[in-house]
């Protein structure tokens, strides 16, 4: 579910890009939104590795034996075979980058809508917007939501 919400934010952030005014407002909103869309699509990537990568097991044992730290100390081998061993670095790594990088992008994309925001602002733009085919949402609709 982490690449199916990543490749949402990427679509959102992608979108985004596309507004009118984007050309002429400073070069840092474009910027943000390229690093969220990077990060959007680097979940999304990792998350396929992820899940290729763990519908490889055959049984938990499998997993359980590539999810433990294996040491060459033979204190700790002989944990390793009571299965209590610690749990690899490796490992939760490769669990938790995924949402790390989908938990980046949406904060990245967050702060850019602020940013956004705080640019246009001071911007005039007056007249920019006519006879363009942007669309006017009535607001009974926005209230059946």
């Amino acid at each position: 579910m982490t690449g199916v919400a990543a490749a949402l934010v990427a679509q959102v952030t992608n979108t985004s890009l596309q507004q009118e005014y984007i050309p002429t407002i400073h070069w840092i909103v474009p910027a943000l939104w390229t690093s969220t869309l990077v990060f959007a699509l680097l979940s999304v990537y990792y998350s396929f590795l992820l899940h290729h990568y763990l519908s490889g097991f055959a049984c938990a044992s499998d997993l359980r034996k590539a999810f433990t730290h294996r040491s060459l100390s033979p204190v700790v081998a002989s944990e390793e075979e009571e299965g209590t061993g610690l749990p690899s670095l490796t490992a939760a790594v490769k669990v938790w980058a995924p949402t790390y990088l989908l938990a980046l992008s949406i904060g990245s994309y967050i702060g850019t809508i602020g940013v956004y925001w705080g640019v246009a602002w001071g911007m005039n733009l007056e007249g920019r917007g006519v006879g363009s085919r942007n669309v006017c949402l009535p607001p009974c609709s926005l209230f059946s939501f």
